[in-house]
């Protein structure tokens, strides 16, 4: 059993593991809005945070262990969404899942965070808005505020 905090040591080496795989569960837009409002409900506001979807935030947490051994993990939102990064040993292995089930279980806070994919010139739109998860995807020439008809019509013309 671990006790995770957050920290100021970033993770040296190590690879990334989706939790959405980890913990065998849908990844779904809504899952992806929700998961940081988890992770502020449970560490507060991330290390850092960006405008580019595919490096969106990024927590540095330490995982303590009965013993008094720590291991080194990160949250982070990439390019395949939420993940956690972890050293690579079977303790690590472990506190990963230990952490992917305790941020799944938190309430999520209320936040919203805009991100871009440049190559794209997608914009993204997420958060919590009194504990109900939001995700909107903007096309150029889109609002946050456009009726959902004005999206739907906008997406039929930008993708043909």
């Amino acid at each position: 059993m671990f006790k995770f905090e957050k920290s100021e040591t970033m993770l040296e080496n190590g690879g990334g593991l989706n939790i959405a795989d980890l913990l065998d569960i849908d990844d779904t837009q809504m899952y992806q809005a929700a998961f940081l409002g988890r992770c502020k409900t449970l560490f507060g506001e991330p290390y850092s945070t960006s405008d580019d979807n595919e490096a969106l935030y990024s927590y540095y947490i330490k995982a303590l262990e009965e013993d008094g051994s720590e291991v080194n993990l990160e949250i982070y939102y990439g390019s395949g969404g939420p993940s956690v990064g972890v050293e690579d040993s079977e303790t690590g292995e472990r506190a990963a899942i230990e952490l992917a089930k305790l941020i799944m279980e938190a309430e999520p806070a209320d936040y919203k965070i805009a991100s871009s994919y440049d190559d794209l010139s997608v914009r993204i739109v997420m958060g919590v808005e009194n504990g109900e998860p939001f995700y909107k995807t903007l096309l150029p020439g889109m609002s946050e505020d456009m009726p959902e008809e004005e999206m739907m019509k906008a997406m039929e013309e930008f993708f043909g």
